[in-house]
């Protein structure tokens, strides 16, 4: 549903609600919420149907959206995953690519398809002992490499479950790291 974004009161009461208000430029930007992450700051980020939210108050959110025109914008409206890597980098999985964010100012380096992403369509992103960061889409898996800005692929050819992934990952304490599919 979209509900917007819940929080259970820390005395189990009920629970506090932040949804989109037309008239209000501060409220969440949209109510279909798929994704959640505090940073090591402590700040929570919020990705929706209609772009990234930053809390920035009790009542107040920062939206962040795609705009074709404008460089530097988010890589598509559709925020699916958040992930935050060891090196305190903000990466926004979308419906239209990967986009790292500056950590000085407001401004998003995009990934897609064109630069060897495997598909723009992110499901969920997770990182291995060598920084590499690991995407699960819509079409197979890519390996990143931040360090170079180049990917590897890899899909059904190569031993993978299937073509399609689920926003189910999780890097287990054992260093592997796992991704839940179709198959």
């Amino acid at each position: 549903t979209r509900n917007g974004l819940n929080r259970l009161l820390p005395d189990g009461s009920g629970f506090r609600r932040w949804r989109h208000r037309q008239e209000d430029p501060f409220s969440l930007s949209d109510n279909g919420v798929w994704c959640v992450l505090e940073d090591s700051a402590g700040t929570l980020w919020v990705g929706t149907d209609r772009g990234l939210n930053r809390k920035v108050g009790e009542d107040r959110f920062e939206r962040y959206l795609a705009d074709p025109q404008k460089s530097g914008a988010l890589c598509h409206d559709t925020v699916t995953v958040l992930f935050q890597d060891r090196q305190e980098r903000l990466w926004v999985g979308t419906n239209g690519g990967l986009g790292l964010m500056s950590a000085d100012r407001p401004h998003f380096q995009c990934y897609t398809e064109s630069d060897g992403l495997v598909s723009n369509s992110i499901r969920a992103i997770q990182e291995d002992q060598d920084g590499h960061l690991w995407i699960a889409s819509k079409k197979g898996l890519s390996r990143f490499d931040p360090r170079t800005a180049s990917f590897t692929s890899f899909d059904v050819t190569d031993g993978l479950q299937g073509e399609e992934f689920s926003r189910v990952s999780l890097h287990t304490k054992g260093g592997a790291l796992v991704f839940g599919g179709r198959n």
